[in-house]
């Protein structure tokens, strides 16, 4: 794996050539993480965020405070290639500034970027370039530093600013304490979340209160954030294809027609198309 850097910024260029079911484990860092796969197919699942599938063309980002392990496993026999970015947690307040740091702490997902084209697109450039030494280190960091706008752009669109205001900060600790316990609660219980009210009471607070807060801290209000883990969790149970699509949506609390059409609406596939797709990987 070549690795660059300079300025705060880390790039890692890696290719691999693995063989189908082949597992490898890997420790990330604090940090921001960013990254684009060019070649291959692997099934990832970190200890944060779950189990995701990367593909080609696939980019995906992430911020986490802490240092994660992830496991990959290979879905398919060849060269596995990958560009990743890092800012590294103490580099991120130089590089962004307090209100960067305040967006990305607002994100708790492993998303696959709205923009995995553009991402892709220079990921491709900086796999490709030819030039070598001080010019080579310049050239990746600058590239690395322009993947990284074209996504912070799009986490602004989802998470703007004025949703996460500094007054995030204003909550007491015991009252950041709270508003995890009930973020706990609701991922404990996603097919069947509790009211707001009685998850208020719950864990101490008033409804107004946790609702405000809540959204302060996580950059989302609670009913969204509800639909937006089911989803998820939804996705990553019908890729690791363990369950049939009327199971899953039975367990995240939807009627499957109705599951099915929000799942195209969401992801751009039906259910049924992306367990056929992954079923294809598999045996591939």
């Amino acid at each position: 794996m070549e690795v660059a850097s300079a300025g705060g910024i880390e790039v890692f260029l890696g290719d691999l050539s693995v063989s189908r079911d082949a597992i490898w484990e890997s420790d990330l860092g604090r940090g921001y993480w960013l990254g684009s796969i060019l070649d291959g197919t692997v099934s990832v699942e970190q200890t944060r965020f779950g189990r995701t599938c990367w593909e080609p063309g696939s980019a995906v980002a992430f911020y986490t405070s802490e240092a994660i392990q992830v496991q990959h496993r290979a879905l398919k026999d060849g060269n596995l290639s990958a560009v990743f970015v890092r800012i590294p947690d103490a580099s991120i307040d130089d590089l962004l500034g307090e209100d960067g740091r305040r967006l990305l702490e607002s994100d708790h997902s492993c998303r696959s970027d709205p923009c995995p084209g553009v991402i892709s697109a220079i990921a491709w450039q900086m796999r490709a370039s030819t030039l070598t030494g001080i010019a080579r280190r310049c050239f990746l960091v600058a590239k690395a530093l322009e993947c990284v706008s074209q996504s912070i752009q799009q986490t602004q669109k989802r998470c703007p600013l004025r949703s996460i205001a500094p007054r995030a900060y204003a909550w007491s600790a015991r009252d950041i304490e709270r508003f995890y316990e009930a973020r706990a609660i609701l991922l404990d219980a996603l097919a069947s979340p509790p009211p707001v009210a009685e998850l208020a009471r719950s864990v101490g607070v008033n409804a107004r209160k946790l609702s405000d807060g809540f959204r302060d801290l996580f950059g989302e209000p609670i009913y969204a954030f509800v639909k937006n883990r089911r989803f998820e969790e939804a996705k990553r149970m019908i890729e690791a294809g363990e369950h049939s699509i009327g199971h899953v949506a039975r367990t995240m609390g939807y009627q499957q027609q109705h599951f099915s059409t929000e799942f195209r609406h969401r992801y751009g596939v039906a259910p049924k198309s992306l367990r056929a797709k992954q079923s294809r990987h598999t045996e591939d």
